[in-house]
């Protein structure tokens, strides 16, 4: 070997000791601010499940109660995402793409991983999800365990803050082999890792025993660090061993585009600034061990009065074993001193029994607990037995719904920033994914659409709305009430064409019913294919004809859509030039055509008749030609014109 390529392996190995120090560290640096954190969660895991308690105690579920009654109302309140376009000529490609969101939620198995996500969030004040590449043509997603999860102590509410995050993962070595993992073979017994601690604990939560496995299984599992940091001012990902004694693979350049850390957090009740945010067992944990301790004292209180104390007389009862054993037909010996009666011999002892304040000091602990989380007894599907009014249950559920909808609401920002990175792998890899099939449930059925390259470009990527459903139910109850009750203004006898058919859509899409429903219950018009066809025209900056008898009020709201450019606005002026002079002709024709008839001379009218009929009378003879019968059949109503008298 020259000497130049030793000098080149030289410098590679000075710069691997240098990355292994730095990660080194900054893994003690994590370690030292969550090892605390750690220990409150293994704790708070047994309080959780309770399964590892004393036989004869009874355990609290207050923990388990409130986590469960907001889980079930922020996971079914399923947030739905959509993307709208910010071109004009990306409608078609958003409504392609949120379909294609819908689809992949099924791929990506979100509905059980949502759960695990929601669920660390409310348990660790935290939920980490990590949005990786692409495999089988959809993005990969995994939920990190907050156990395994190293962090920047410095870092702020936002990740991407961070200088450096990383996560413990445990490995076969055939795992390893195929992604091309080097040095296996120099893995060592560890220090006792974090992967090992959490699973330890949640085996004890659950009661469970521990296994051990042989040093020699082939299958041995191994604690690979897979750590995002910055060297020289770049984001990279290394991959050591848990002691970071030598490198796995060389260290790479993040390969992400968006140049982010490939994380979402979801936060239950974030604290400005800090991480970590509060957690439902931060205001729980105190009042669960206060409460089971209350209500074991209270149940030893009550089983002590099901086996009574007695005091004896020792002076009369001589062997106090007669006194311990019970048998049927059992006589004991009592020396009765003279004037005595068995009443003075054995006498039962006075206990005390659960008192009032007891039962307030316990009845205050929950209610601390179920104010602090927003789980009332009505969320829970319990009512106490203090009569309320409806309107009362009411106010309840509502201002109960506020508390939780904070939450909901708060989520939608981390779902937005999931579904944002979701897009920007799918522009990444689009080469991975061409030729995706994706079903898409439509109105008359099932239908299917390939993903192209070109599906996921854009000149601007398009905005990511997220929408609870909890709340855009209740919102959409009150705009649909609000609707209706302005129909009568909105919908007067002058309202255009395009305004009615807009009103009817919007109650529609109030109604929950999806645009391709819509699109069968109102069909396009004639006048909206046609300016969507013109669009087209436009787009390319030319001049469609205008058909003086197109729907104006249709074709400008349509046209806007397109992109601003002369041809659009000069047929815009267009149409509303037509629109100015088709009403100003109408008003025209208003004034020369009279609302009401002019009064008829009185010759006229007395010979008509008194109702005015252009039946003649009988006297008066039928004209020529015309028999008196006919002439008493002849329409009630006057002629527009009169004949000249």
């Amino acid at each position: 070997m020259n000497r130049k390529k030793l000098e080149e392996k030289a410098l590679k190995i000075i710069e691997e000791d240098k990355i292994l120090s730095q990660v080194k560290t900054e893994k003690q640096l994590a370690k030292d601010w969550l090892a605390p954190r750690w220990e409150d969660w293994k704790t708070r895991l047994r309080l959780y499940n309770n399964q590892k308690r004393d036989s004869e105690a009874v355990g609290n579920s207050l923990l388990y109660t409130l986590m469960n009654t907001l889980l079930a109302y922020l996971y079914l309140d399923k947030l739905q995402v959509r993307f709208d376009p910010r071109e004009s000529g990306d409608v078609e490609k958003c409504e392609l793409v949120s379909n294609t969101a819908k689809f992949d939620y099924n791929e990506m198995r979100l509905d059980r991983k949502n759960y695990n996500w929601l669920w660390d969030s409310l348990f660790f004040g935290a939920g980490i999800a990590k949005v990786g590449g692409v495999k089988d043509k959809t993005p990969v997603v995994e939920i990190i365990d907050p156990f395994v999860f190293y962090l920047d102590p410095n870092t702020g509410t936002d990740i991407q803050d961070a200088r450096f995050c990383g996560i413990e993962r445990a490995m076969t070595k055939s795992e390893m082999e195929k992604l091309g993992f080097k040095n296996i073979d120099k893995f060592a017994p560890e220090q006792t890792s974090q992967t090992e601690e959490s699973q330890q604990a949640r085996k004890e939560a659950q009661n469970e025993v521990s296994h051990n496995e042989p040093a020699t299984y082939e299958n041995k599992n191994f604690i690979v660090l897979e750590w995002y940091t910055y060297l020289n001012g770049i984001k990279y990902v290394v991959f050591t061993d848990y002691n970071c004694s030598f490198l796995l693979k060389d260290p790479k350049p993040l390969i992400f585009k968006d140049k982010k850390f490939p994380f979402v957090i979801k936060q239950f009740s974030p604290i400005p600034h800090e991480f970590w945010g509060v957690s439902i067992p931060d205001l729980v944990e105190d009042k669960q061990r206060a409460t089971a301790i209350l209500l074991n004292l209270s149940l030893a209180m009550e089983k002590a009065k099901l086996y009574p104390q007695y005091l004896f007389d020792t002076n009369s009862i001589s062997n106090i074993q007669d006194l311990k054993h019970f048998d049927f037909n059992k006589f004991t010996p009592v020396n009765l001193p003279p004037n005595r009666s068995i009443r003075d011999v054995i006498a039962p002892l006075q206990q005390p029994s659960i008192t009032s304040s007891t039962q307030i000091i316990h009845e205050m602990i929950r209610d601390f607990a179920l104010r602090s989380t927003g789980a009332t007894d009505l969320r829970q599907g319990a009512i106490d037995a203090t009569k309320r009014t409806a309107t009362e249950l009411q106010l309840s559920q509502l201002n109960s719904d506020t508390r939780n909808s904070l939450a909901a609401k708060l989520f939608t920002i981390a779902e937005k920033e999931f579904w944002q990175m979701w897009l920007a792998r799918y522009k990444q890899y689009k080469a991975l994914v061409k030729g995706k099939v994706v079903r898409i449930q439509g109105a008359l059925g099932v239908k299917f659409e390939n993903i192209k390259l070109d599906t996921f470009e854009f000149d601007t990527d398009p905005d990511v709305v997220i929408e609870s459903s909890n709340l855009s139910i209740q919102q959409a109850m009150i705009d649909r009430a609000n609707l209706m009750e302005l129909s009568k203004v909105i919908l007067d006898q002058n309202a255009p064409t395009s305004a009615q058919r807009y009103f009817k859509k919007r109650l529609l899409q109030l109604s929950d019913f999806t645009k391709d429903e819509i699109d069968q219950i109102l069909p396009p018009s004639f006048d909206e294919m046609r300016a969507t066809e013109e669009n087209a025209i436009l787009e390319k900056d030319k001049l469609p004809e205008i058909d003086p008898q197109d729907d104006h009020y249709t074709h400008i709201s349509i046209h806007n859509q397109v992109e601003d450019n002369p041809s659009k606005i000069a047929h815009i002026q267009e149409h509303k030039k037509l629109l100015i002079e088709k009403r100003e002709e109408q008003e025209l024709k208003g004034k020369e055509l009279p609302k009401e008839l002019p009064e008829l001379p009185p010759e006229l009218t007395k010979m008509l008749g008194a109702q005015g009929s252009m039946g003649l009378p009988s006297e008066l003879g039928a004209p020529e030609g015309v028999s008196p019968e006919l002439g008493q059949q002849m329409p009630q109503e006057m002629p527009q014109e009169m004949p000249q008298i």
